[in-house]
């Protein structure tokens, strides 16, 4: 069974985050934040089909079954010339170069279940941070990585209250 492509669903289609409205960035954010639970849960089921007891609990420890799980699910294809260069075009000009440097690929259902992994990794820090790590997004500048895209925002906060503590 293909592994749903979590983007796929989103309010709001566009090739680039740096292009997103203010309004934009505000309705993805919400679309995105407001599926986390969701995605979570779809991600046990799956990996529950492969009669595998790991119990997404949100701790530390549960990270190293669910990555060697996951390093099970990993398939590489490969591309043909024409291939990469179709798909390089959907990309900036930044990373067409790396995208057209090798003909194997991580295979797209890998990547979509690589998109609900990073969204419980990222669970499982702001879970047992709350204190200083939440979601968030950052619209300036427009050249900056991840720009308006959802991301854990509190790093800096929790690395100088540590600091000060010392």
């Amino acid at each position: 069974m293909d592994y749903p492509i979590f983007e796929s669903e989103a309010p709001i289609q566009k090739d680039s985050f740096d292009k997103f409205t203010k309004e934009e960035v505000e309705l993805y954010f919400n679309w995105y934040t407001g599926h986390i639970d969701e995605r979570i849960e779809y991600l046990q089921k799956y990996i529950q089909r492969d009669d595998i007891l790991i119990k997404l609990d949100f701790s530390v420890e549960s990270l190293i079954p669910v990555w060697e799980w996951y390093e099970k699910k990993i398939v590489v294809e490969h591309y043909t010339r024409r291939e990469l260069k179709k798909e390089a075009k959907k990309y900036p000009d930044w990373l067409r170069e790396e995208i057209l440097s090798d003909d194997t690929k991580i295979s797209v259902n890998t990547l979509a279940i690589c998109d609900d992994l990073a969204i419980y990794f990222a669970e499982v820090i702001r879970r047992n941070n709350l204190e200083h790590i939440y979601w968030g997004y950052y619209t300036k500048p427009k050249n900056r990585m991840s720009v308006n895209e959802p991301v854990l925002l509190g790093f800096v906060i929790m690395q100088w209250s540590v600091l000060a503590s010392k």
